[in-house]
């Protein structure tokens, strides 16, 4: 028994040898490569010194500073490339997007039936068939629904303005962003500006908290051991599915027994699929993305899938149908918002911005929205309107240039081994672009100030990666017009109205900080048969999954998204799911439908108005920029919406008034460049040996783009400093990967034009009858907070109706 002891004892200490001389091999690659790297620990890398900074985004540009715009880091054993030179990553994100169309792996990947974490083939077919719902025809058609959430919004205002007090509108840009998002994604009206506890609202909220996962010491291994990611993740899914099984087979057979709550996540999904059943059995015409979706949901569905796929047929699963609507529910709500918050804070504290916006905005012509039958809002700035905005197109550009809204690296893996730059990069290995270092590059934004918010930058044609709020490539941000529309059409009508002014908080409570995650519990004890909280994941896919249902039994005409995700679902999938994909033909499953349902939801909720938010502070920091926006808006025309047959929204800045806004567009583009919202790193992980400006990169090595250190690159957006907040360098052409807001390549953001359109439209209508005002504590609450979106804790204006 000794002897067996023994040998299980040098066996132990013979594996524990084998595999710390392993990690030692994996520790050469960048020495091997001849690629710079921060000192870091054994078996940790650098992820202590990651996890123990405040900022993620700041941590890089330090590294950038020391280091330079190429350079290595470890996420325990696992090799990351962190990269702002915009030239490498038009390679990594756009010419050989083919072995890097994959973003790093992660645990959360339960959530793959979306847009956003599918691979391959499969997210080909999914993009393909979700690209149209944000065209041009598709967005016009959406203004109508864009413009009544704004209405709500623009009551409340009202209310402020009639007081004369300071408040938080960041509260008012999360509700008005997620109304749009419900009314434009799987057309549910929820009225959140009067109901602020709805639970949509809740869910989604508690969906967003719920990547503290992030934080959890289980996720945390999983970066340590990548090997455990995809065992994790089976548990979690295990769990998710006893826990339903429970509450459906067994509990309802105890009537004492209180039911287990779902998760947020399992109960949106659950309302998703009642949604699309609903609609696949009362079929009603709709203009929303889930209606879209549903179109290519094919109801029969061969098995050559595979083949299919590679065709790329134009169908989604159901699953696929819901899954890109919570995706889109979640991302466009507190992108939007964000930026807007961003938005709004930029203008308290520029009134020459704010007054260009108004100027702007008050040359508008009245053009009357076709797409809707109610009168009032015919009369509101619309698509066309908004898009003429050239200076609000600038401004955007310069808070989302400031104030990226996502984390601040994109990222993608390499699938094989390849050459970038005379770097050789492996498969497996993850590159990651450093958006906040490229964004306040001075070489790319210079010779101005990076660190000056100056719409007037994006005049100045700037490297095509200089700019990654919406990310870059294929994979870019796919609702980034519908983002974009939307902010344009908001803060038109808010600065047609009023101006904004800074709060007496505006500057105390303005903080950049990270998302608080919450439940980070995996797998919870069950002690007793108490009632536990239903997960904000669990909840959302169980509403629509009740939503789609509800659709496939009663068809009803939509334009929203989950609809075009329904026309695509297909009911019984045939097995050669490789040749369809390969096809890429346009179908999406049922899960693919609810899951990008909750992906647009969650996405396009928070990232929409964060971007408000910034653009919001922007405007009442630069009252000339405000100005600016003002006299562009005042000049659009009036051109009723023929969209829809509101009369009262007719009369809007719809999508056809909000797209002639140029001065817009270079606002909200320096606004994302300044504040970019997501994550500050966009991955890409190579899926094949390769080479990018002479690096070897192999097979599973993740790129990261460091959107950070890309958007404030002098070299990027010199000359002026790209610390300074100037709209007007966007109408410089710059560097493609210079300009990162929305990612980049074929994986970028899907929802950019809406997400764009939804804040045009929102700043046309706020400044239209508003001039933002920095409340007094406007800066010192002025604080950013950190992780999955890059969010302000609380934007403090005043709003000032303007004279008719």
């Amino acid at each position: 028994m000794f002897i067996v002891f023994l040998i299980l004892l040098f066996g132990f200490l013979a594996l524990l040898v084998y595999y710390y001389f392993l990690i030692q091999q994996r520790y050469q690659y960048f020495n091997q490569r001849g690629i710079a790297t921060p000192p870091f620990n054994f078996f940790f890398g650098h992820l202590k010194t990651v996890w123990n900074h405040p900022s993620h985004h700041r941590q890089l540009e330090n590294w950038t500073k020391q280091y330079g715009k190429i350079y290595g880091i470890y996420e325990g054993t696992h090799p990351i490339l962190v990269v702002s030179d915009p030239d490498f990553l038009q390679e990594v994100f756009i010419k050989q997007f083919s072995v890097f169309h994959t973003r790093l792996v992660t645990m959360l990947d339960d959530v793959s039936s979306n847009l956003g974490f599918s691979t391959g083939s499969k997210w080909r077919r999914q993009r393909h068939v979700i690209n149209p719902s944000f065209t041009a025809v598709k967005l016009k058609a959406m203004s109508p629904l864009i413009n009544g959430s704004i209405n709500d919004l623009m009551d409340k205002l009202l209310e402020h303005s009639n007081i004369g007090d300071e408040f938080n509108i960041y509260l008012y840009y999360k509700r008005v962003t997620m109304d749009v998002i419900c009314r434009c994604a799987f057309g549910v009206d929820i009225d959140l500006q009067n109901n602020p506890n709805h639970i949509y609202f809740q869910k989604v909220e508690e969906l967003i908290g719920v990547h503290t996962i992030l934080k959890s010491p289980i996720y945390k291994m999983t970066q340590l051991v990548p090997e455990t990611r995809s065992i994790l993740a089976r548990l979690y899914l295990a769990h998710n599915t006893a826990r339903k099984y429970i509450n459906t087979r067994v509990l309802p057979l105890i009537s004492s027994t209180k039911q287990l709550d779902e998760s947020a996540f399992a109960w949106l999904l659950n309302r998703l699929h009642t949604i699309v059943e609903q609609r696949q059995k009362t079929p009603i015409s709709r203009k929303d993305l889930l209606q879209l979706m549903l179109q290519a949901m094919n109801k029969e569905p061969n098995q050559n899938t595979a083949e299919d796929d590679n065709k790329t047929n134009h169908w989604l699963s159901k699953d696929e149908v819901i899954g890109n609507t919570v995706a889109f529910m979640v991302a466009g709500y507190e992108t939007t918002s964000t930026a807007l918050a961003y938005a709004t804070y930029v203008l308290a504290k520029h009134p020459d911005v704010l007054k260009k916006l108004q100027d702007e905005i008050d040359q508008l012509p009245i053009d009357n929205d076709d797409n809707t039958n109610d009168e009032k809002i015919k009369e509101y700035p619309n698509y066309d309107t908004v898009t003429h905005l050239s200076y609000m197109d600038m401004f955007i550009s310069e808070v989302l240039r400031m104030y990226p809204i996502g984390n601040f690296t994109l990222q993608r893996c390499a699938m094989e081994n390849t050459v970038v730059q005379g770097i050789n990069i492996e498969k497996g290995t993850t590159v990651y672009a450093d958006i906040y270092s490229i964004h306040y590059d001075r070489e790319l934004w210079g010779p101005d100030d990076p660190y000056i918010f100056l719409p007037e930058r994006h005049k100045t044609k700037r490297h095509p990666m200089a700019f990654m709020a919406f990310g870059a490539g294929p994979r870019n941000c796919i609702g980034m017009r519908f983002a974009l529309i939307e902010i344009k059409m908001l803060l038109t009508r808010l600065l047609r109205e009023y101006t904004i002014l800074p709060g007496e908080h505006l500057e105390i409570r303005f903080q950049i900080v990270a998302r608080k995650l919450r439940n980070t519990r995996v797998l919870p004890l069950i002690s007793s048969t108490k009632q536990l909280d239903e997960s904000a994941f669990a909840w959302l896919l169980n509403r629509l999954h009740t939503i789609v249902e509800q659709r496939q039994k009663t068809p009803i005409s939509r334009k929203d998204l989950l609809q075009l995700m329904l026309q695509a679902m297909n009911k019984e999938p045939n097995q050669n799911t490789a040749e369809d994909d390969n096809k890429t033909n346009h179908w999406l499953s049922k899960d693919e439908v609810i899951g990008n349902t909750v992906a647009f939801m969650v996405a396009g909720y928070e990232t929409t108005s964060t971007a408000l938010a910034y653009a919001t502070y922007v405007l009442a920091k630069h009252p000339d920029v405000l100005k600016k926006l003002q006299d562009e808006i005042d000049q659009l025309p009036i051109d009723s919406d023929d969209n829809t047959n509101d009369e009262k929204i007719k009369e809007y800045p719809n999508y056809d008034t909000v797209t002639h806004l140029s001065y817009m567009d270079m606002f909200i583009s320096e606004v994302l460049r300044m504040y970019p919202i997501g994550n500050f790193t966009l991955q890409r992980c190579a899926m094949e040996n390769t080479v990018v400006q002479g690096i070897n990169i192999e097979k599973g090595t993740t790129v990261y783009a460091d959107i950070y250190s890309i958007h404030y690159d002098r070299e990027l957006w010199g000359p002026d400093d790209p610390y300074i907040f100037l709209p007007e360098r966007h109408k410089t052409k710059r560097h493609p990967m210079a300009f990162m807001a929305f990612g980049a390549g074929p994986r970028n953001c899907v929802g950019m034009r809406f997400a764009l359109i939804e804040i045009k439209m929102l700043l046309t209508r706020l400044l239209q009858e508003y001039t933002i005002l920095p409340g007094e504590h406007l800066e010192s609450n002025f604080n950013i907070h950190e992780e999955i979106a890059i969010v302000p804790e609380a934007i403090w204006i005043k709003l000032l109706k303007r004279e008719t």
